[in-house]
């Protein structure tokens, strides 16, 4: 991103993009990102492109509406269910608070379906005010996800059964 006139900022071509994903495990981006990192709007194949330059990692926030993230690891790309705020007040900061969230339940927890799932509910609560104002506290993640995966995907919540 760069600084563009009237203290707008827009997207630019990251050519960078080898010398330095190179040295993290993870990555976390945006679908309007994708075309300006690897040269395709493709969540799939960017997310491939992502990894072959060395995050094992790779989380693609939600944007826009859309009912999924994906996220890249053992070198495949996983589907999130995206669990819906009960109101729509701001999404600013609502992927940056995905990322925190996948990676410090991954590093609690090392399994990274357990993470997105965690983050996609975190993620959820700062959609519901302004900056972090409503940064949710863990008890309340974990019952807007259990209510969530109760309702859509009972075979994730007997999965996860014990993390509630």
């Amino acid at each position: 991103r760069e600084e563009g006139g009237g203290g707008w900022v827009s997207f630019r071509e990251w050519n960078e993009l080898e010398e330095y994903l190179g040295f993290v495990d993870v990555v976390s981006t945006s679908p309007p990102e994708l075309p300006y990192l690897v040269g395709t709007s493709d969540p799939r194949e960017a997310a491939h492109r992502l990894a072959e330059v060395g995050p094992e990692m790779v989380l693609i926030t939600r944007e826009g509406g859309s009912r999924r993230s994906l996220a890249l690891w053992r070198g495949e790309v996983h589907e999130v269910p995206v669990v819906n705020p009960k109101v729509v007040v701001d999404p600013g900061g609502a992927g940056d608070a995905s990322t925190a969230s996948f990676l410090l339940e991954w590093k609690r927890t090392g399994d990274p379906e357990w993470a997105a799932l965690f983050a996609s509910a975190a993620s959820s609560f700062i959609y519901e005010g302004y900056g972090a104002d409503s940064s949710p506290l863990p008890h309340q993640v974990l019952s807007r996800l259990d209510g969530f995966l109760t309702r859509e995907s009972p075979a994730l919540r007997k999965k996860y059964s014990e993390m509630f």
